[in-house]
Formats: C-alpha cells, sequence, structure tokens
C-alpha cells in the first residue's frame, strides 16, 4: 500500500496524521468520553439483568452516544490508562517535535490521580465497570492493566529523564501488583494475578501486563523476588498456549466452554511477552512468541485490516488497529517484515478512520461507521501507536 498522492513519504504521512490528533487531543485538554463509561451509570446496572432493555439501550449508546451520555450526565473526564498511553507517546516524539511540556505534564497529573486508600502507588478507571458480567468494579478501584500501563511509563520515563523519583513510583506500581492482587498459585512454577484486588479473574493479558511490568523493574533493581514472580506469572500463560499459537482471553479454570480469541487481547499477550522475554532471554518466551505471532498474522488480519476476533471482520473496532501497529512495530525486532506491515495497517486506518479534525472513530461496520471520538479506547491509543511507529521507521 502506498501513501496518497501528494504525500512525501508513508513516514510524511503518518507523521501529519500523527500532529493532526496530537492538536486534537490536546485541545480537549486530555478529556474525554469511554465506550463503558455510561454503562456504569446506575440505570444500566438497575437493568443490566433485562436483556431486551440492554440490547435496546447499547444500541442508543452506538447511534446516540452523544445524546444519551448528556441525558444520563455522564461527562468528559481524563483517564489514568489514557493519560499514560499519551506519556509513551510524547516520550516517542520527543526527537521530533517539542512535547517536554505535555509529558511532565501528563506525569504529573497520573502522580496525582492514583487510587486511594492503597499502600502503593496504583491506578484504575474513572467509571464504575462490571468485570467478567458479574462483580461491579466502583470507579477508581485499582487494576492490574491500568497500573502496568501507568508503571511502565513511569519506568520509561526514567530511563529516558533520569529522575530517580519515576523510578521509585515504578517500583511502587509493581510492589501493588505482588501485594494488593489476589495471586492464585496454579502449581508450583506457575501463578495468575486477578485483574482487580476484588475478583480471582484468571485473564491471560492482565496477567501479563503485570509480569512486564514486575520484570522490568525487578531487573532494573536486581530483585530476583520480582524477576522470579514474573517468570511464575508467565509459565501460566504459556502453559496455557493453544496448540495452533493462540491465547484464549480467559485462562484456566474460567475459560469455560465458548473461549474467546480476539485481535487486540492478543496483541496484548503477545508485546508484552516481547517485554518480558527482553528482561528475562529465555528460549521457551521467544518460541510462544513466535508461534503466536505466525497465528495472529494469518488468522487475526484481513489483508492490513486487523479482526475483531478470528471468526469475523467487523466490526473494524480502533482499538485493534491502534493494538496491532503498536505490537507489530514492537516485534520488529524479532520479525523485520512486521514493521512494513504496521506501515500498512497506518496507512489504512488514516485514510479509512481518521477524521479531517484529526480524532479517529470508534467501529466502522460494513455499511456505517461510528464516528465517537472516545479518548482511552482510540486517540491514546492511536497516539502511541503512530508515534512508536514512527520512532521504529
Amino acid at each position: 500500500m502506498n501513501a496518497p498522492e501528494g504525500a512525501r513519504s508513508i513516514e510524511s504521512y503518518i507523521r501529519e496524521s500523527l500532529l493532526s490528533l496530537k492538536r486534537w487531543i490536546e485541545k480537549q485538554g486530555f478529556d474525554g468520553y469511554d465506550p463503558y463509561d455510561i454503562k456504569g451509570t446506575s440505570i444500566f446496572l438497575f437493568l443490566r439483568n433485562i436483556r431486551p432493555i440492554v440490547l435496546l439501550l447499547n444500541g442508543l449508546c452506538h447511534f446516540f452516544p452523544l445524546g444519551l451520555r448528556y441525558v444520563l450526565g455522564v461527562k468528559k473526564t481524563k483517564s489514568p490508562q489514557a493519560i499514560a498511553l499519551l506519556v509513551h507517546g510524547y516520550m516517542n516524539i520527543l526527537n521530533m517535535v517539542d512535547g517536554m511540556k505535555e509529558l511532565k505534564c501528563c506525569l504529573q497529573w497520573l502522580e496525582r490521580h492514583h487510587s486511594i486508600n492503597y499502600e502503593h502507588f496504583c491506578w484504575g478507571e474513572n467509571f464504575g465497570w462490571l468485570a467478567g458480567g458479574k462483580i461491579f468494579i466502583p470507579k477508581g478501584t485499582p487494576d492490574i492493566v491500568a497500573t502496568s500501563i501507568c508503571g511502565n511509563a513511569f519506568f520509561r520515563a526514567y530511563k529516558i529523564l533520569g529522575n530517580e523519583k519515576y523510578l521509585s513510583i515504578a517500583e511502587s506500581a509493581a510492589k501493588f501488583v505482588l501485594e494488593c492482587l489476589n495471586i492464585d498459585k496454579v502449581a508450583k512454577d506457575m501463578i495468575c494475578f486477578s485483574y482487580t484486588p476484588l475478583d480471582n479473574f484468571h485473564v491471560h493479558n492482565a496477567n501479563l501486563f503485570g509480569a512486564s511490568l514486575i520484570s522490568r523493574v525487578g531487573k532494573e533493581l536486581n530483585n530476583e523476588h520480582f524477576v522470579d514472580y514474573a517468570r511464575l506469572s508467565t509459565n501460566y500463560t504459556l502453559n496455557d498456549q493453544n496448540a495452533d499459537g493462540s491465547f484464549n482471553y480467559w485462562g484456566p479454570p474460567d475459560k469455560g466452554a465458548h473461549p474467546l480469541i480476539d485481535g487486540y487481547h492478543t496483541g496484548f499477550v503477545l508485546r508484552n511477552l516481547f517485554y518480558i522475554y527482553e528482561c528475562l532471554k529465555e528460549i521457551d518466551i521467544k518460541y510462544a512468541i513466535e508461534k503466536g505471532y505466525k497465528y495472529y498474522i494469518d488468522k487475526l488480519f484481513h489483508d492490513y485490516i486487523p479482526k475483531l476476533t478470528d471468526k469475523k471482520l467487523y466490526p473494524i473496532d480502533i482499538q485493534s488497529i491502534a493494538e496491532s501497529i503498536l505490537s507489530l512495530a514492537t516485534l520488529s525486532e524479532l520479525f523485520p517484515e512486521a514493521l512494513e506491515r504496521a506501515k500498512n495497517v497506518a496507512l489504512w486506518v488514516i485514510k479509512n478512520m481518521q477524521d479531517k479534525d484529526g480524532y479517529f472513530y470508534y467501529r466502522k461496520y460494513s455499511y456505517f461507521t461510528i464516528r465517537m471520538p472516545y479518548m482511552r479506547w482510540a486517540q491514546a491509543p492511536m497516539f502511541e501507536a503512530l508515534s512508536y511507529l514512527l520512532l521504529k521507521s
């Protein structure tokens, strides 16, 4: 796939897209809506067991996202996870544009807006949500994914900016994973971290988000306790990799009779496995990445379009797009051809899902597009993905 006529090169075309997105995000003051913010409102929670009404409300969310949020009083807010993704993005483009002011602003915001009532630094969602469709997680409850993304943002900031305070915050976030989450000791050499302190779920991508944080911090601090737990956690997910190389969303014993394999969670797994491999350098991790990458490319793409699941293309979800660009660019360290694929994905999404104002649309169906500009789900991941792709190019 070639850059559209008039662009000097693929890289310059992507850079123009990124800068347009950057301007839009900064114009919003980093505030935004989320696909799940409305589902934590009292009316959704009260009616969640009445299936016809839930289907109606979900349809209204898709087709009248702003109007329904206005009626229910849902306002734009800052998401810790989105802010952390923007931190990664700003660090990626420090050599391209002047983003130091915004970078430090985001880091300061994260430092001030962590979850309260916990001994260590940790972060959660800026809305209440249902975990696994079963357990209500109140707003601000820390979770392993948000905490790991934020912790890794501080770790990278320490490596790039040299501020020891950032390493201390990253270490504190790693301690949250080890001391405040529920840990299932599945076997002598396997553990699985829970998603939040309130559940005992076994979710592979979440488990590896935690492992990637504690492996990086552990290696930096020569903390064998951290590294050992990262290895045990990784063993759990490697042991459950399917024979074809795929990874289910749920791990045992939660996998159940209807296993789910989707594009962006597979990307999360492979990308975090690579981060862990960078630290541990163990051959079984590299072998699992190789098997998983082959499945990812063969089964979770339609040409240059990431599929939502292994069984269907539509809806084309911006989270799947962003994660595929970031994962492919990251994995190009092992698979050089992945970088070219990432560029082609970027060209497709810029052409088909970026608004003239700079933001990216939420979902594209075969006959219509949902243009809602969600921050955590769309703009922040795309900002990180495109910036990292340029950094690697």
